[in-house]
């Protein structure tokens, strides 16, 4: 085999790993971020990136207004909400059964 042909094939090689292995994941990471973005209505509790919980209260346009604590409201932008915070009283306990009664 031609050496010209064995290092284009295992340059192929590591284009196709490298996006499998590093642009592949980044997209789904972004789309699933888009979705939480863009699922956020007013009322939800969410984490910033900078460790921050709120509550939002409104979203307008590319910005959500966030109240803090009590008399405390922030501006961010959508890119810096980080995670929503679930309510775990609010899931069923697994099996039916509460935590509780057992």
């Amino acid at each position: 085999m031609n050496p010209a042909v064995s290092q284009l094939i295992l340059l192929l090689f590591v284009g196709v790993f490298g996006y499998f292995v590093l642009i592949r994941p980044q997209r789904a990471q972004r789309q699933r971020q888009k979705d939480l973005v863009d699922a956020l209505q007013a009322g939800d509790r969410i984490i910033t990136i900078g460790g921050f919980y709120g509550t939002v209260r409104s979203i307008d346009g590319d910005d959500i207004h966030l109240e803090l604590g009590r008399g405390t409201e922030a501006t961010i932008v959508k890119a810096a909400v980080a995670r929503k915070v679930v309510d775990l009283d609010a899931q069923p306990a697994a099996g039916g059964a509460s935590a509780a009664g057992k």
